[in-house]
């Protein structure tokens, strides 16, 4: 069935106000991690092809669960627009990220920092992998991807550092742009060290929000050049519906990852995301809690956890028992009951 030009247009047209309403709505006051990046498209502006930069920001709250906190279109990314991005999130309810993941762009993390300046940012380390190739010989780039992969993979920063240095020593001479951009960049590259080896591959690159890109442009694939800014807009934003009907489950090992966040920001999330819950009960039966604490105890830092530490509790990860551990679930299904009845 043909759809005229006009009818075609009429239709898209009514989603306008759902995108107006959608890229205005309250957002939550903490997200635990945020990608920021940028998407690229041709649109046609007074009848010349110009480039436009899809600002997009995808964010993982206290439950573990994915969204797109927004979409913005201008004339090219750069940090003076993303710190109007990050205004506008903050416009919109958001106090508090605990880490940002970025690219390398110029100015990028002072305007995060501008807005919130607790938080962490980490520069995707595949970025800068992909921009130290362009400047490597084919004839090395085996050999220098192999070593270098003993930085960016090392167990420690210190081992990364110390592995950092012997890459500079045999390649500095023949690469020197390369190794100086690893050497002034590290700072922001080397923020995922202090994390636990589930954070640091949640956060070492952007790839979850390029995930995110390559599912849009299967939509937008087939728009050469879109006839306006606003066209563009309303396609991703109904590729974005579309994509997040599968966004339903939190992260996988959510409950062991927030825990571990909430030592490292300490005082800035609540107890019952802490531990994995929410006000509904993330895990809702007893022996899904004593199985998640025993899971804690293996696998955490459990010099630092105190089980229930805001709430007075006697128990410790560090040498409580099975039976304790038991006990102490039960007391902490006490706390989040209290709590889930008052919200």
């Amino acid at each position: 069935m043909d759809i005229s030009h006009d009818a075609l247009s009429g239709i898209t047209d009514r989603v306008v106000p759902l995108v107006k309403e959608w890229q205005s709505r309250q957002l939550e006051e903490l997200y635990c991690i945020v990608w920021l990046d940028a998407m690229h498209y041709k649109v046609k502006d007074d009848g010349k092809v110009k480039h436009r930069a899809v600002y997009n920001v995808l964010g993982i709250n206290q439950e573990g669960r994915k969204d797109l906190l927004g979409v913005y279109v201008s004339e090219s990314e750069g940090a003076n627009f993303w710190l109007s991005v990050l205004t506008d999130l903050q416009n919109r309810g958001v106090k508090d990220i605990l880490i940002a993941c970025i690219d390398n762009l110029n100015g990028f993390e002072q305007a995060i920092l501008s807005v919130f300046p607790k938080t962490e940012v980490q520069t995707c380390v595949v970025h800068q992998i992909r921009n130290s190739l362009k400047y490597v010989v084919s004839k090395d780039q085996k050999e220098f991807m192999g070593e270098l992969k003993s930085v960016y993979k090392a167990t420690t920063k210190e081992l990364a550092e110390l592995n950092l240095e012997k890459l500079g020593e045999k390649w500095g001479k023949k690469y020197p742009l390369v190794m100086r951009s690893w050497q002034e960049n590290w700072p922001k590259l080397s923020t995922f060290f202090k994390y636990s080896e589930s954070i640091r591959r949640i956060i070492y690159t952007t790839n979850t929000i390029e995930g995110f890109h390559r599912q849009v442009r299967k939509v937008t694939k087939t728009k050469g050049v879109f006839p306006s800014d606003e066209a563009l807009l309303k396609l991703v934003f109904l590729a974005y519906r579309n994509i997040s009907k599968k966004w339903t489950q939190p992260l996988q090992n959510w409950g062991l990852t927030v825990s571990q966040l909430a030592i490292h920001f300490e005082g800035r999330l609540n107890l019952m995301c802490r531990l994995g819950l929410t006000p509904k009960g993330f895990l809702r039966h007893k022996t899904e809690r004593m199985t998640y604490l025993l899971t804690l105890r293996k696998e955490a830092n459990s010099k630092l956890i105190e089980l229930a530490h805001s709430n007075g509790s006697r128990y410790s990860l560090k040498s409580c028992s099975s039976a304790e551990l038991f006990s102490a679930s039960l007391d902490l299904v006490n706390v989040i009951n209290l709590n889930a009845d008052t919200v």
